[in-house]
């Protein structure tokens, strides 16, 4: 009796192992094909926005470095919106005594003293065309005292008289004849250069505004002192009022 009893448990036990056997094996069959299907697309909408950040992102990065909107290209453009704000509908041109002087200092710088001088002549008698030519003067001085002080003294000459011409039509005294107006001055034409008096001997320096103390000492080593100095209208007076209108 026992001896059967035993044998159905064992039966029983080996048909439950097989039937959990078979399960087992029935799961990993339906989980290897869900494995094997294809996953279902995305929808619209998401695969909309992944192309759009990857190709804004791929402009971005493809964009050459010039080409792209900077902060210091964002500030210039505020700068020159606001000038553009300020600037009147009809600006004033640009006025050309500052032109002509620009072109004489290029020339003054490139050593051609010569064309910068007439540059200057052809602006006489307007100051500043007196004080660059004085400044060409200089550097042709310094120039050619590097050649060994060539022309030194026929240069010492011109500088001096340009000093001097410049206070002819500009020099500031109430004790002498009256200045030319600003309007008047610029249209003074037929200078009689030749009849100006402008002798160092007779001029000096003491009332040359243009001329510098290093100036000055150059003139005294090359010439000795002058026997006066003298205002340049009061020594030419009959030319000044040659000049008035």
């Amino acid at each position: 009796m026992s001896i059967a009893i035993t044998l159905i448990t064992v039966a029983f036990i080996l048909a439950a192992t097989v039937y959990v056997l078979h399960r087992y094996q029935q799961s990993e069959k339906a989980e290897s094909a869900d494995r094997a299907n294809p996953l279902p697309p995305l929808e619209r909408s998401l695969v909309d926005n992944v192309n759009a950040d990857e190709v804004d992102d791929e402009e971005f990065h493809l964009t050459p470095p010039t080409q792209r909107p900077t902060a210091r290209k964002k500030v210039h453009e505020i700068k020159s919106a606001q000038t553009s704000a300020s600037t009147p509908p009809n600006p004033v041109a640009k006025s050309p005594s500052k032109d002509w002087q620009v072109t004489c200092k290029s020339l003054r710088d490139e050593h051609q003293f010569d064309e910068a001088l007439e540059l200057c002549k052809s602006n006489f008698p307007q100051l500043n065309a007196f004080k660059q030519a004085c400044l060409i003067m200089r550097a042709k001085i310094r120039s050619d005292r590097a050649k060994g002080n060539v022309n030194l003294e026929s240069n010492l000459m011109q500088l001096h008289r340009l000093a001097a011409s410049a206070a002819f039509f500009h020099e500031k005294n109430a004790q002498l004849p009256a200045l030319l107006s600003s309007a008047h001055l610029k249209h003074v034409v037929n200078i009689p250069w030749e009849s100006i008096v402008t002798d160092y001997p007779l001029v000096g320096f003491e009332h040359l505004s243009l001329l510098t103390a290093t100036d000055q000492k150059m003139l005294i080593a090359a010439f000795g002192e002058p026997q006066a100095h003298a205002h340049m209208r009061e020594l030419n007076e009959q030319v000044w009022r040659g000049l008035q209108p």
